[in-house]
């Protein structure tokens, strides 16, 4: 068996093969949230990156495993590579931020992370925290509505901007609500919609009572930063009549529960933890903790050590 090394250059080799003339395959050293810093393959055209990162590390344990060959590990790379190049004058624009102010200024959004699972990542980045969670700063790069492309901003970039790190944090969270609205469902219309695609008949599919919602944004990924815009807890609840449990499952959605009397929040934080350590993977994780929603206060709060601790006011 080779060693990660020799498996580095056989996979790079074996993806430039399939690949042809024009395409150049990298290596680069990438910070991955919650992983640390890996290695990532991609494939590049004219200097743009054409496919999504393939980890070495991840991509060698599937070798040692033995659930994929070399071979098959370079076709699904190279397929990725090739559902992008009709993206290819799109993705050119990735290199353009750097110069852009304005161009840039338009295409800022915020991803909601775990703090204490990305220390490395967050000491250059431009972010803000909320006891445990972090808001950081991103550029859109690219997007054809399947894919898209991003750049983290580090705090040097953001002085080369002369952007201001609050007001461009504050400005960044109103365009993510823009450039990424969110999105409410129900556990029970999210099962219905499953059952209609597999031609399962639903009549006597049972209610939930007050069902669980779920809050994530209209793509359905990395939709966690939802909780944070301006006025959709308040709207909930408002909606509701009552105040909230927030569960993460996810760094893609909320669960949100009323607040009726019947939970307890030591129950439902061992829950999270339950669920987190058997099904969420590694670098889907946002948090183990229980979050709260206040109707009367509107301040959000995190349930740590027994209590519940105000977090910030929304």
């Amino acid at each position: 068996m080779q060693t990660q090394k020799e498996f580095t250059k056989s996979i790079i080799k074996e993806v430039e093969n399939i690949m042809g003339n024009g395409y150049k395959v990298k290596v680069l050293d990438t910070e991955k949230i919650n992983m640390g810093r890996l290695h990532a393959l991609v494939i590049l055209k004219d200097r743009v990156n054409l496919s999504q990162n393939f980890y070495i590390e991840e991509l060698y344990r599937d070798y040692q495993s033995g659930r994929m060959t070399i071979r098959e590990m370079a076709v699904r790379i190279a397929s990725s590579c090739y559902n992008s190049i009709d993206s290819i004058e799109e993705l050119k624009g990735l290199g353009k931020y750097i110069n852009d102010k304005e161009w840039a200024e338009e295409r800022l959004f915020l991803q909601l992370i775990n703090s204490n699972k990305n220390k490395s990542l967050l000491e250059n980045s431009v972010h803000m925290d909320f006891n445990g969670l972090s808001l950081v700063l991103y550029i859109l790069a690219a997007d054809n509505k399947t894919s898209m492309c991003k750049a983290r901003v580090t705090k040097a970039m953001c002085q080369n901007y002369g952007w201001d790190e609050k007001e461009t944090l504050d400005y960044a969270l109103e365009n993510t609500a823009r450039l990424f609205p969110y999105h409410i469902s129900t556990i029970q219309g999210i099962l219905q919609e499953a059952l209609n695609t597999t031609n399962i008949e639903t009549k006597g599919l049972p209610s939930t009572g007050n069902d669980m919602l779920v809050l994530t944004n209209e793509r359905q990924t990395n939709g966690v930063a939802t909780i944070f815009y301006p006025g959709v807890l308040k709207e909930i609840s408002e909606k509701h009549g009552t105040s909230l449990f927030l569960i993460p499952s996810s760094i893609h959605e909320f669960l949100i529960l009323e607040d009726n009397g019947i939970y307890d929040p030591v129950e439902l934080e061992s829950m999270v933890k339950e669920v987190n350590n058997s099904s969420v993977l590694p670098e889907e994780l946002l948090s183990d903790n229980v979050y709260y929603y206040g109707c009367n206060t509107g301040m959000l709060s995190v349930f740590t050590s027994g209590s519940f601790k105000e977090i910030c006011s929304l």
